[in-house]
């Protein structure tokens, strides 16, 4: 019996008829493909059960020793430390506007302003004996700042005429030195700040005006008439030397007027070197500046005009239009004061540290503060219209001592100033450039360089008269005298000489002399020729009886020359005059006309110094230092056989009738 597929229902008749027969052959179809699929798959682990189990047990020993390796990757966290510390800029970052407009029209951004050189610097040189601070044994001399009158503990000093300064326990030690001046522009640095920063966006009354604080100095060792080369030039250790003047006594008082010294400007170099305390020495003009900055400077008062003061009670208003300058009060000329620094008011008013203002010069107002001769002081706001009348010196001093020189070395110098720029850390936002808050220093070009200055060496010569020839056969000749300088203890020794043409002015083994200068340092002599406390038998013979005064055996001064007699006789100490000076030729020494026939022309002498130069000195010339170093000999007039006669003459009185 066939089996017939009947459609009867049609199509949906039939799947609802067999439905369940259509998914039990879609399930054995699914079940074969996975049969066969599983039958043609190949495993790829190679381990047998034995191994696999090995390999399970080192896994969990090398997990319990802990030494997997990280898989994590740490990043370079010192390079990227050491990024952050580069500065970034913010030029590749530029706004297309400001961060802060403009409060005012006109106003500009801060530039940097053009600085300007040393002017004409000098050389000078010199020596003598500096005044030290007490050291061990006689007490510390501890920590001091050079300044005038400054002395170490313990000590005191005193100035005594131009710029001595001495001071008591300290020891004396002889220097060379040569002194370096020249001018600080400062009117034209300060108009040129002025001219920068007067209509800046960001003012800074502190920072507005030159302050001079560091210099660089080069020196060169030359030969004369030969241009040294650039590897000749070497710098001098400027800190250092300022250091030094921690081991004087104190300093000498400083001789320049304060309107031409540029104010200090704390923890930094000073633009005028102190003054060192030299001892029977006073220094010249070689310390200052002549003629700008002279070393005598004449104060000029400004005259004050006549006023009825009757009037003037009457309307007090007037005094303001009338420009009366009152005790302590400022006028429109006066002084002014801004923000820390006191300004110039006149010829006669003390400088300070910061003179910017917004008057007359900048246009505003600035508040002003003035002192003058009157010891008064007044304070108020000053007017822009009209304005401060400034007096801005000129020029101010630069002086520097380079005592590393050595006698008989020919040396050259120049000079580099450095001013703190005033836009240092400044925000960028009110720089025209934001580099210009980079740097510290503003330096200025080289100054010129000074002459070859030779340092003398320790003996020099003074020239004194001459004397010419009566005949032909005898020959002319002059007198001089020679000058050794210790460097050991600053004392100095002369001796007068009688020198002829051809003669090299060396002496050697001569014995010591008594330093002229001593007498008027020494305490004075006693009336009777003996020197108070120079022994301890010797006192005043007006406490002793006629023997003493007069002398006789058993006097004190008998047993005095006694004990003198006995005791060995030490050898005289020695002393040599090197001067290296070659006598050429004499001029001068002829009377002169007139009655007095004493009357001589001056003598000159022509020498020639060790390089080889012809030097030609003057007796005019020489004439106050012949003297200070060769003293005439005054004649002492002995006493009366009477004890007492003459007695008051020596002290000073006169004598009865």
């Amino acid at each position: 019996m066939k089996m017939k597929l009947s459609l009867g229902g049609g199509i949906k008749g039939l799947f609802a008829q067999h439905i369940e027969k259509f998914v039990l052959v879609l399930v054995a179809l699914f079940f074969v493909y996975l049969v066969v699929g599983s039958m043609g798959m190949g495993g790829d682990f190679p381990l047998m059960p034995d191994e696999l189990h090995k390999a399970s047990g080192e896994a969990e020993v090398h997990i319990k020793d802990g030494e997997v390796e990280p898989q994590v990757t740490v990043p370079d966290w010192a390079g990227i430390a050491d990024g952050i510390k580069t500065p970034v800029h913010a030029t590749p970052y530029p706004l297309p506007y400001l961060w802060v407009n403009r409060l005012f029209p006109g106003e500009s951004m801060r530039t940097k302003p053009q600085v300007f050189a040393l002017e004409e610097l000098r050389a000078s040189t010199g020596f003598g004996g500096i005044q030290m601070a007490v050291t061990e044994g006689g007490g510390a001399a501890g920590e001091m700042e050079a300044g005038a009158g400054a002395m170490p503990d313990g000590g005191m000093g005193m100035g005594m005429g131009m710029g001595m300064g001495m001071g008591t326990g300290g020891s004396v030690k002889g220097q060379r030195w040569v002194v370096l001046t020249g001018l600080l522009p400062y009117k034209k640095q300060w108009l040129e700040y002025g001219r920068v920063f007067r209509n800046a966006e960001l003012k800074d009354p502190r920072r507005d005006v030159p302050q001079y604080i560091h210099f660089q100095i080069d020196r060169a060792e030359v030969t004369p008439g030969v241009e040294p080369d650039a590897d000749a030039w070497e710098s001098i250790h400027v800190v250092r030397a300022l250091f030094k003047t921690r081991e004087w006594g104190g300093a000498a008082p400083e001789v320049i007027y304060p309107k031409f010294l540029h104010p200090k400007v704390p923890n930094m170099v000073p633009m005028a070197f102190p003054l060192p305390p030299m001892v029977k020495k006073t220094f010249g003009e070689e310390i200052a500046h002549e003629p700008q900055i002279p070393l005598h400077y004449e104060i000029e008062r400004i005259e004050r005009p006549e006023v009825d003061e009757d009037t003037l009670e009457d309307d007090p208003t007037a005094l303001a239009e009338q420009g009366i300058r009152m005790q302590g009060a400022t006028s429109a000329g006066g002084m002014g004061m801004g923000m820390g620094g006191m300004g110039y008011e006149d010829e006669y008013s003390m400088g300070g540290m910061y003179e910017q203002d917004y008057g007359q010069d900048y246009g505003g107002m600035g508040m002003g503060m003035g002192m003058g001769m009157d010891m008064g002081m007044g304070m108020g706001m000053e007017s822009g219209m009209g304005g401060m009348r400034r007096n801005i010196p000129e020029y101010q001093l630069f002086r520097f001592f380079d005592f590393t020189v050595l006698p008989g070395k020919y040396y050259r110098y120049r000079v580099r100033l450095l001013l703190a720029n005033p836009n240092y850390d400044m925000p960028i936002q009110y720089l025209d450039d934001e580099t210009l808050a980079e740097a510290k220093f503003l330096d200025t070009e080289t100054s010129n360089e000074t002459e070859d200055i030779r340092v003398p060496l320790d003996g020099r010569v003074l020239v004194g008269p001459v004397k010419v020839s009566p005949t032909i056969t005898v020959p002319p000749s002059g007198s001089i005298v020679t000058i050794h300088f210790s460097e050991e203890d600053g004392s100095e020794v002369a001796e007068e000489f009688q020198v002829y043409r051809g003669q090299m002015l060396n002496y050697y083994d001569r014995d010591m002399p008594e330093d002229p200068k001593m007498d008027s340092m020494m305490g004075g002599m006693d009336p009777y020729g003996g020197m108070y406390g120079e022994d301890d038998d010797m006192m005043d013979p007006m406490m002793g009886g006629y023997d003493d005064m007069m002398g006789g055996p058993g006097s004190r001064s008998d047993r005095r020359d006694r004990r003198r007699r006995a005791e060995p006789e030490e050898e005289p100490e020695k002393v040599n005059y090197v001067t290296e000076m070659l006598i050429l030729d004499f001029d001068g020494g002829g009377s002169l006309l007139g009655r007095d026939r004493n009357l001589k022309a001056p003598g000159r002498i022509l020498m020639m110094d060790p390089a080889g130069n012809l030097v030609m000195q003057d007796e005019v010339e020489d004439h106050e230092q012949w003297f200070e170093y060769n003293p005439p000999e005054v004649e002492v007039k002995p006493m009366d056989e009477d004890p007492m006669m003459g007695y008051g003459e020596y002290m000073g009185m006169e004598e009865g009738p």
